[in-house]
């Protein structure tokens, strides 16, 4: 996969989660920590790069994640973004509910299942 930044570079290589067909999408279990919360889950995660914007975008695909109301559609932003290199990736963020946000992203498998591969193939071929 292709991405403009150095820490996503890095934590995809170090995880080795870059499938065959170049897409990044695995299973991990996350932390979210804000303000008297915290909430511990597994979901797949999809990183999509739009290369003509340089834009990255963290998705978590788990219809829990949405249903504890914690962020599911996250863009990469330097600044809010780091890595403790070969554990986790850890995002700062605010959110309209929660307020001020930690989300760890702890790599547990380095893909999604066949049927989420499947559909993210599907969309991406439309």
């Amino acid at each position: 996969m292709k991405t403009n930044t150095k820490l996503l570079s890095n934590f995809i290589r170090d995880f080795k989660l870059e499938n065959d067909d170049q897409s990044v999408c695995f299973k991990a279990s996350i932390e979210f920590h804000a303000k008297g919360v915290y909430k511990k889950m597994d979901t797949e995660v999809h990183l999509v790069t739009i290369l003509k914007t340089g834009l990255s975008v963290l998705y978590l695909l788990d219809p829990a994640v949405m249903q504890n109301q914690v962020p599911d559609t996250i863009p990469y932003i330097e600044q809010l973004f780091s890595y403790k290199e070969n554990e986790f990736l850890s995002i700062q963020g605010t959110d309209g509910h929660y307020g001020p946000y930690t989300l760890n992203i702890f790599p547990l498998e380095k893909n999604c299942y066949p049927e989420t591969l499947d559909e993210i193939r599907k969309k991406e071929n439309n």
